[in-house]
């Protein structure tokens, strides 16, 4: 039988004062048998501007898969850029694409996250206190190691209060 791994996903609302609508929401993954390991992306959807979130994430059953990374993409990572020089780095000059709207070059936000059991406490937020801009899509991926003993498995992995 073939290795097989599907991620099912929850969705949690937060609405506050002066936040409008907020959603962030995991979205559903699998992995084939030469798959090592899954990647669950998740979104947020805001009506407005957005300083940071923190979320925890559970696997309900503390099932065989283990988390390993945590990356920022989507509307969290660095503006575009023309690497000009081709340091891997942006340089003051180069030509980039003004994302927000603020007038320079905005690196990637910063992921944070400390794991205990089978929870995963994550923070999302930027050093130069830049807002995400209302919209919707990706903005971190997780990744999870699937050890070779993982069989036709599926995980359930749930948003978490504490």
């Amino acid at each position: 039988m073939g290795k097989s791994l599907k991620i099912i996903s929850s969705l949690l609302l937060i609405a506050g004062f002066g936040l409008g609508e907020v959603t962030v929401t995991l979205v559903g993954s699998s992995a084939t048998n030469d798959q090592t390991t899954a990647v669950v992306d998740i979104d947020l959807t805001n009506t407005e501007a957005v300083a940071g979130l923190q979320f925890s994430l559970k696997d309900g059953l503390n099932l065989p898969v283990s988390f390993t990374d945590i990356q920022p993409i989507g509307r969290v990572e660095s503006e575009p850029y023309e690497d000009s020089d081709e340091n891997g780095l942006y340089t003051p000059g180069e030509v980039y694409t003004d994302v927000n709207d603020n007038g320079e070059w905005d690196e990637a936000f910063s992921v944070k996250f400390s794991e205990h059991d089978s929870t995963i406490r994550v923070l999302v937020f930027d050093i130069n206190a830049n807002s995400i801009p209302p919209g919707h899509g990706p903005i971190c991926t997780i990744h999870y190691s699937i050890p070779g003993s993982v069989s036709d498995e599926i995980i359930d992995l749930e948003f978490f209060e504490d």
